[in-house]
């Protein structure tokens, strides 16, 4: 088996993040369950951003929100009626890293990562930044 290290950029407030890898239609490697997870104030270009520099030192599951996870403010003003209040709010730059094994009867393959309800998000591969998407 190969190992694939992959790092995604979540930029913005996300509804939930559900991840696969596909090497074909038929075939799929699921994401969910246990990523790292980091944050930063840091507005630098994602292409040049220094990922390896980042320091990973929470978890969360996805799929899930960031109010299922825990992450930002506690929300005290829970009385708000004009729309939905969630306990934590988040604003800001979210990354999120897993790292898998692909496996050796892909290589030369397509490979194709689905994100689901996310906003604009970049990715990186083995530290490398690939692209981004405007929604998913």
């Amino acid at each position: 088996m190969s190992r694939l290290s992959l790092s995604v950029t979540i930029i913005g407030l996300i509804c939930c993040i559900s991840v696969a890898v596909a090497a074909t239609e038929n075939t799929i490697h699921p994401l969910n369950g246990t990523w790292e997870f980091a944050t930063t104030n840091q507005l630098l270009a994602p292409s040049t951003f220094p990922v390896a520099e980042l320091q990973f030192d929470d978890n969360v599951q996805l799929p899930g929100t960031m109010a299922e996870n825990r992450k930002g403010t506690h929300n005290t003003n829970r009385d708000e009626r004009n729309h939905l209040s969630r306990e934590y709010m988040f604003e800001g730059v979210a990354f999120y890293r897993r790292s898998i094994s692909i496996p050796d009867g892909w290589k030369n393959r397509r490979v194709a990562l689905r994100l689901e309800r996310t906003r604009k998000s970049h990715i990186w591969l083995d530290g490398q930044y690939i692209g981004f998407n405007e929604r998913c």
